[in-house]
């Protein structure tokens, strides 16, 4: 059994980089048979809310996890960005960002998102950020 979504009217999902929204006026049930890159439109961050420097990276990797075109622009980018980020946060949160490179280095956004979830929330109690990340 694959993973079961149930999207309300009007909800979006990014399924493998597609956006996949419901134009009906009622529920729509989707199941993902296989392995894939999805993110609901719940944890998504706008660039809005990607005003503090960990938002901001996970903010970029949802884009490269959304548009292929844009990966190789932008994964340089995040590791820069994850750098000054760990020169900065307590040595606590290196093994995490470590494993967000890995994960980048095998183009494994989606598993490099989960990864910086720990980090999100970290900088969440740290600066006093409102919006808790789901996980």
């Amino acid at each position: 059994m694959g993973l079961r979504l149930t999207l309300k009217p009007g909800e979006r999902v990014i399924l493998n980089g597609c956006i996949v929204r419901n134009a009906g006026r009622a529920r729509m049930d989707l199941e993902v048979e296989n392995r894939s890159d999805v993110l609901r439109a719940e944890e998504i961050i706008s660039q809005a809310e990607a005003r503090f420097p960990v938002r901001s990276i996970a903010h970029a990797i949802q884009h490269a996890l959304a548009s292929r075109e844009t990966r190789d622009e932008l994964v340089p980018h995040i590791l820069v960005s994850l750098d000054r980020v760990e020169a900065v946060l307590d040595p606590v949160v290196a093994p995490a960002l470590c494993a967000v490179r890995e994960s980048l280095g095998t183009g494994d956004f989606y598993a490099a998102l989960r990864k910086l979830g720990p980090v999100l929330e970290r900088e969440k109690r740290l600066l006093g950020d409102p919006r808790s990340r789901p996980t």
